[in-house]
């Protein structure tokens, strides 16, 4: 039930460029928190996961900061704007975005730079090649002054032909091309082929927790009966008759199990929300409650403190559902992890690649989930802007390795909350539900929420260097052979030069093999 708040003032719309420092703002459940502001009247629970990544909401009341753009979920609050324009958090986050992409290096292909000498390189042994044949023919052969001329004119032309670039010009891009099709069609959206070439690079990859490891919302976990004879369908049934007339996550978390079970619900009486303690409500004249163990102790009840702990050091909320003289039972609720979380971490330690897990949430939660899934190293309660510090962090300590100092650090997430760390990362990676600032932030995006993409995007990246290599192989190599034999290198050997036709012949060969090999990436499975 929504906190009641009084005021004195006149409720007026404004466009939100017009509010002013110390301005009050009537902020309704369902809206989202126009600008930063302290809290002046009202207590309510609100959805801080873009920003601090904590998939369950967070209980404010007067005196404390809210920030723009999170969501208010259960009661009115009016706020006093504290910060407008480029002032607020959430402008401070997108300002550490762009400077993060505007100092993110591009990386340059060995291959630009070999193409810009070469080109001068075959000019010249084309010049040369003209030149011997002038100066020796006409000195040393028993050739006719014509023959000479002819002969260093096609060795002049061969060899240009010959050694058209276009195999080495074909060999990067081809690749890039190709296996940036075959991530599209794995599920793997590449912004940019500097991404997903780096990939293979990565030495430490980086989670967010909410929605990337985990599902991103809570879920009703388990149940323990505390009185002897209580009916665990019974109980469900009162404590979601409740929840059906909130809001909450919790509630719908609760409701969620209860219609999977086909648990009909009760009519109920004055439902009333009792601040950072819990609800209570009427059903057929008794009195119920459901909260936590402040609430509980309102009314002289003790519960075994081991049994809380146990859900809160597991990171799960604990729900405990009462009445004035008896404990009924114990309910935990928990944002659950991926499926596919376990098996993802396991594989890329595999790979040599070390997970860590950077979230906003708080210790108990992020341990509990890490140790699940097998993450050993953990920063909590970590601000978005500090987000950012750890990825550096991470990449100084790659430079400790080995002395590999091209090994790169790699951030998965999806909320406002993780966009500076997805742009400072060498690569950054966003899930396709995240936020549009996290998607434009990354190098590259991940569809269907499914994080075990990342290991097929890194496979694509070994594909894609390896296509390339083999391309530039093939495309030096039919060079350094065929250069010689357009110079005149056939001659003292079976008195002919190469057929111009055969050279071209063959400088179309090499490009076919080029593509040839590239499209080979399309019928890989990863």
């Amino acid at each position: 039930m929504p906190t009641p708040i009084s005021h004195n003032f006149t409720e007026q719309m404004v466009d939100i460029e017009h509010i002013q420092k110390g301005d009050l703002l009537l902020v309704k459940p369902g809206e989202k928190i126009p600008l930063d502001g302290i809290i002046r009247s009202g207590t309510a629970h609100l959805d801080e996961s873009m920003i601090t990544g904590e998939s369950l909401p967070v209980s404010k009341t007067e005196g404390e900061l809210v920030i723009g753009a999170t969501l208010l979920l259960d009661s009115p609050l009016i706020i006093e704007t504290v910060a407008t324009g480029n002032e607020t958090y959430l402008a401070k986050i997108i300002s550490i975005v762009e400077q993060a992409q505007n100092s993110k290096p591009q990386i340059q292909y060995q291959v630009d730079k070999i193409m810009k000498i070469f080109i001068p390189v075959v000019l010249g042994i084309a010049l040369l090649s003209s030149l011997l044949w002038l100066i020796i023919g006409l000195n040393r052969t028993a050739l006719a002054t014509s023959q000479v001329i002819r002969y260093a004119l096609q060795a002049f032309v061969g060899v240009l032909i010959i050694a058209c670039p276009c195999g080495l010009g074909l060999a990067t891009p081809m690749a890039i091309i190709t296996g940036m099709g075959h991530a599209a069609k794995n599920g793997i959206l590449a912004k940019n082929a500097d991404g997903l070439i780096q990939l293979r690079k990565v030495k430490f990859l980086a989670f967010d927790k909410t929605g990337t490891l985990t599902e991103g919302k809570p879920t009703l976990t388990d149940y323990l009966p505390l009185m002897k004879g209580e009916n665990e369908r019974e109980n469900l049934q009162l404590l979601a008759s409740l929840e059906a007339t909130s809001t909450h996550p919790i509630a719908h978390a609760i409701l969620q199990y209860a219609t999977a079970n086909h648990i009909d619900l009760l009519p109920v009486k004055n439902a009333k929300n009792h601040a950072g303690k819990g609800i209570s409500w009427t059903v057929n004249g008794t009195a119920y409650f459901v909260g936590n163990r402040d609430f509980l102790s309102d009314f002289w009840l003790t519960l075994e403190e081991r049994l809380d702990n146990q859900r809160t050091q597991a990171g799960k909320t604990p729900l405990i559902l009462f009445t004035k003289t008896a404990i009924l039972g114990l309910y935990a609720v928990a944002d659950t992890i991926k499926p596919v979380a376990i098996e993802t971490v396991a594989k890329l330690k595999q790979l040599g690649i070390t997970p860590v897990m950077i979230t906003g949430d708080n210790e108990h939660t992020a341990r509990a989930i890490a140790s699940q899934v097998g993450i050993e190293q953990i920063f909590a309660q970590v601000k978005p802007e500090e987000k950012a510090e750890v990825i550096q962090q991470l990449k100084h300590a790659t430079g400790d390795v080995m002395n590999e100092k091209d090994r790169l650090v790699a951030m998965v997430g999806d909320g406002i909350n993780d966009a500076p760390a997805l742009a400072t990362a060498d690569i950054g990676i966003a899930m396709s539900t995240g936020t549009d600032v996290a998607i434009e932030s990354a190098d590259i995006t991940l569809l269907h929420w499914d994080i075990s993409k990342v290991l097929k995007a890194i496979e694509i990246s070994h594909l894609t260097q390896s296509a390339i290599q083999q391309n530039l192989l093939r495309a030096f190599g039919y060079n350094v052979i065929g250069i010689p034999l357009a110079a005149g290198a056939f001659f003292p050997f079976f008195g002919r030069m190469l057929n111009p036709a055969f050279e071209g012949a063959a400088m179309a060969f090499s490009d076919l093999t080029v593509v040839g090999n590239s499209l080979r990436l399309q019928a890989k499975k990863v």
